[in-house]
């Protein structure tokens, strides 16, 4: 029996859109929204504090009021990493502790954001169900949430499966509570830009997360948030206080050298910090995948300009492919034309746009996508 066609599927926002969660591109609206009183990890007063330091520093960089268009986070992180990275001030009020404080607080408002819960789509479990049993697929997503890792554990926990479809993120990575490194599987999911429920100890170098990669210990742990950052940005008096009463209720040390945790993400801005060493595994593995693929499937990826790292890998795979291998790109991006435009204009005129949304497309296209695949040579 030939061996099944390996799939490679390359995730943006809008497909996690489909779970209810914002684009990219709307992320930005949400930024000065704070979390219902009942979901937030600190305090509404804490969670208020952290929307006025945002908002004031929009005023200040931008002149943005409650009426004006906000600026994107592309603008955002961007204005921020340029000055804060190279030791400049931003103005007379930012210099980079400053900078770096809010890029914690904008880091840790996103996953906020991403953490609400949204509803539930079947038709992304679906998806997965039906990919993995047709393809060797690998999942490449330039995207920080978690839509698909607890889409494939809940497939996993139905009674009737009884195939694998566990998942490891292609590098080595450990649970934050029981040190166990998580083991290697069939299925990998290859996260470009960091993921919302891993940590990083800037001492031993390890990233942990919490197993079986549903929780997210950035938000349970609070390890954007410290007490420094809250007095530098004039937090009222016994709020820093109020705030290492919270954070020491649940510790956020590493696990081996007690060091404080953090993370490290790749950031909306064109100036991202990929220079970890678990990212240069992931990406050289992401090229290795794609390279070695016969079909690519982009869902909810836009290609944009702000990810000129990723879409040089994505040509290079491209054009590591010895001549005459059967290979297709399809793209399931939206309806915007400039999107479509975007992807015949860099990989060429023979790459299949759909014009579609992701339910749509799953609902009347799909499975006419698997028969015109599976069996292509």
């Amino acid at each position: 029996m030939p061996d099944k066609p390996k799939l490679a599927l390359i995730l943006g926002s809008g497909f996690s859109k489909a779970a209810g969660l914002p684009v990219a591109s709307k992320l930005n609206d949400e930024l000065l929204e704070p979390p219902p009183a009942d979901k937030t990890v600190l305090t509404p007063e804490i969670d208020n504090f952290i929307t006025d330091k945002l908002r004031e520093f929009w005023r200040y960089a931008f002149g943005y009021e409650d009426n004006h268009q906000k600026p994107t986070l592309e603008e955002h992180f961007t204005t921020i990493d340029l000055a804060a990275n190279t030791g400049h001030c931003l103005g007379e009020h930012y210099e980079p502790k400053k900078l770096r404080a809010i890029r914690r607080f904008s880091i840790h408002r996103v996953f906020e954001r991403l953490d609400l819960p949204r509803g539930r789509n079947d038709n992304i479990g679906s998806l997965l169900l039906q990919l993995k049993n047709n393809f060797h697929i690998d999942i490449i997503t330039l995207n920080w949430d978690i839509v698909v890792e607890k889409c494939l554990f809940a497939i996993q926990m139905l009674p009737e499966i009884e195939k694998d479809y566990t998942f490891d993120y292609g590098i080595e990575i450990e649970d934050f509570v029981s040190k166990e490194v998580l083991p290697q599987r069939d299925l990998s999911i290859l996260k470009a830009h960091g993921s919302a429920n891993w940590v990083y100890c800037n001492n031993c170098r390890r990233i942990f997360t919490a197993k079986p990669g549903v929780g997210k210990v950035p938000l349970e742990r609070r390890v954007l948030i410290n007490k420094e950052d809250f007095e530098l940005l004039g937090a009222p008096e016994g709020m820093p206080e109020s705030l290492e009463a919270i954070k020491q209720s649940s510790p956020a040390d590493c696990p081996y050298c007690h060091n404080g945790l953090s993370t490290r993400i790749g950031t909306f801005s064109f100036r991202k910090d990929l220079s970890l060493s678990q990212f240069g595994t992931i990406w050289e593995k992401t090229h290795r995948r794609l390279s070695e693929a016969d079909h690519w499937l982009f869902i909810g990826y836009s290609l944009p300009e702000a990810d000129y790292e990723f879409k040089h890998l994505l040509k290079s795979a491209q054009l590591a492919k010895r001549n005459g291998i059967a290979f297709t790109i399809t793209t399931v991006c939206g309806t915007k034309q400039k999107t479509q435009v975007r992807y015949k204009r860099f990989f060429g005129e023979t790459t299949d746009t759909q014009p579609i949304y992701f339910d749509q497309w799953f609902r009347d296209d799909f499975h006419q996508y698997l028969e015109r695949i599976a069996d292509r040579k």
